[in-house]
């Protein structure tokens, strides 16, 4: 309550601070590393489908794996990979996983791992209950990843940009997944507006500029 300059990383936490703590803030986005765009080579005979986070109630992984089994008549033209930590109390999930060829189980990769697979990636699910602003959907911007959010549409990023989708519930996810591989030429108009945003919005270099200027 003493900080002479407050940062938020995006309109809703800026509400939210003055809303309950009455204090303006300044809003600097979120930062992520430039990515060099000649290392970001998609795969061009499959498309790849990411989950990434921990497995835990809020983050609902089950979902992502009904989302495999709906892709049955999908399965030669996708993989999906879930990567993350996961407790005792998840394991039974695992044998669901084995049942369906086409879905991965990659474990708790480094952060050097994920960033890769999403380099040849074209597509992160985010079936979280509540999300704040994640991380992930940064990383995955700026690596030309398509943003599929059951909850999350942090200052409406997704919708206003035109870089991802919000989908409510498993008839829409289902939907619109199979929308994509439909018509793969979409993917790659979304992935390229999702990397200028990202490098636009989202870039180191900018955003430390910004947090100077605080000082």
């Amino acid at each position: 309550k003493n900080a002479s300059v407050v940062i938020s990383q995006n309109e809703l936490q800026a509400h939210n601070l003055e809303k309950r703590w009455r204090k303006n803030s300044v809003i600097i986005n979120q930062m992520t590393p430039l990515v060099a765009e000649e290392t970001i080579n998609k795969r061009t005979d499959k498309v790849l489908i990411l989950w990434v986070a921990n497995f835990k109630d809020a983050k609902r992984p089950e979902l992502f794996i009904e989302l495999a089994e709906s892709l049955a008549p999908y399965k030669d033209k996708v993989e999906l990979y879930m990567c993350g930590r996961i407790p005792d109390s998840y394991c039974h999930l695992l044998k669901e996983v084995e049942s369906i060829p086409w879905l991965k189980y990659l474990g708790p990769l480094s952060q050097e791992d994920v960033f890769k697979l999403m380099a040849e990636s074209h597509i992160l699910v985010n079936t979280s209950k509540y999300e704040g602003f994640s991380n992930t959907f940064v990383q995955a911007w700026m690596r030309k990843m398509v943003v599929i959010s059951m909850n999350s549409n942090p200052s409406n990023i997704l919708t206003d940009n035109g870089i991802g989708f919000i989908t409510p519930n498993m008839s829409s996810l289902t939907q619109t997944v199979e929308q994509l591989l439909n018509d793969t030429s979409v993917i790659d108009v979304i992935g390229e507006k999702a990397y200028k945003y990202a490098v636009s919005n989202h870039g180191l270099d900018n955003n430390i500029s910004k947090i100077i200027e605080q000082l």
